[in-house]
């Protein structure tokens, strides 16, 4: 059984009608949960959607000076600041202090071109390098990704822009997962298990290789049933959100039902649930004895107080592993 956790943070805006305002939706529960970290001396990987700053890097200098020297901190406390992508930025229109997402056509990195992908990837890993390297007089490298939606798939039309924006380590998989909810979504993982912390692939990160050219660290996932998904909906309540934003929606509640009966997985989040949950849902990951480490996937803009105790309670009994410490793992293999 593993002592030890990777915490990643997708550090973004709401996606729906109503992207909440910066401040209270990345800046305030961001610098929270650094607050929590640094008491447990605990490390984090922070994922970026740079698609936002690139919306706000020319017309709104002042958000994006904000949003730069917050993103700074997330390095000078010791954490790993990586690339995060929604590309549906390029269809948000401004609305006062928000932004509004009405248009979804470009909700999937797949519905650009394999060039417009490229510059998407080299503008943001350039825009993060530059923020660290301003602010730390240092040299900063940005080698990891995880795809806005988790939509990585089909990954020959990514290759190119790992291999020239240097990404090696992936943590866009979740094994087991399906869903079909074109134009957003598309993600097929059913014939994976989650037998592994992190593996080797070339051309599909579905396709585990003993040698690859990239490294797929996945979130953990479990196969869920009746009685957690009644104990979750018990111990989580999106009442206290610290984010002032709407996410994406739009399905019904039947296509609800149904994906929750056709789907029985879930992953390991820290969204909005209680310790009592968190516990359970440990014990049901822990019956998978041949993880090395568990990779839990958290939101700052849906921080509540539910969700800060478990963190405190995971921060309480594992260890989290830095990326340098991942990136040691996953090449001794």
């Amino acid at each position: 059984m593993p002592n030890n956790i990777v915490l990643t943070f997708d550090y973004e805006l709401f996606m729906g009608k109503d992207s909440g305002t910066l401040e209270s939706s990345i800046i305030n529960p961001t610098n929270l949960i650094l607050s929590v970290l640094k008491q447990y001396n605990a490390s984090a990987i922070f994922f970026v959607d740079t698609a936002y700053l690139a919306k706000i890097a020319v017309d709104y200098p002042s958000e994006f000076i904000n949003i730069s020297k917050n993103i700074f901190s997330l390095y000078e406390q010791g954490h790993s600041v990586q690339l995060h992508i929604h590309p549906q930025w390029i269809d948000a229109v401004r609305k006062k202090d928000r932004w509004q997402f009405n248009n979804y056509s470009n909700y999937r990195i797949h519905q650009s071109g394999e060039d417009e992908i490229r510059k998407m990837f080299s503008d943001g890993v350039n825009r993060l390098e530059g923020i660290i390297s301003k602010y730390s007089g240092k040299a900063y490298r940005v080698e990891a990704f995880r795809a806005g939606g988790w939509s990585l798939q089909p990954f020959n039309k990514i290759k190119k822009s790992f291999l020239s924006n240097h990404i090696k380590y992936d943590f866009s998989v979740l094994p087991g997962f399906y869903k079909n909810n074109l134009p957003k979504h598309f993600i097929d993982y059913r014939r994976m298990k989650n037998y592994q912390s992190s593996w080797c692939f070339t051309t599909d990160p579905a396709v585990i290789e003993v040698q690859g050219e990239f490294f797929e660290i996945p979130a953990t996932t479990f196969k869920s049933n009746l009685y957690l998904r009644a104990l979750k909906k018990k111990y989580s309540s999106d009442k206290e959100v610290m984010g002032d934003g709407v996410g994406v929606g739009g399905e019904g509640k039947l296509k609800k039902l149904w994906y929750k009966l056709t789907n029985p997985y879930d992953f390991a989040s820290l969204d909005y649930i209680q310790p009592e949950y968190l516990i359970r849902m440990l014990d049901r990951i822990k019956s998978n004895s041949e993880l090395q480490f568990y990779t839990f996937v958290a939101h700052p803009k849906v921080l509540t107080p539910n969700s800060m105790e478990s963190l405190k309670y995971l921060l309480e009994h594992y260890n989290t592993l830095s990326f340098s410490d991942i990136k040691s793992l996953v090449n001794q293999k």
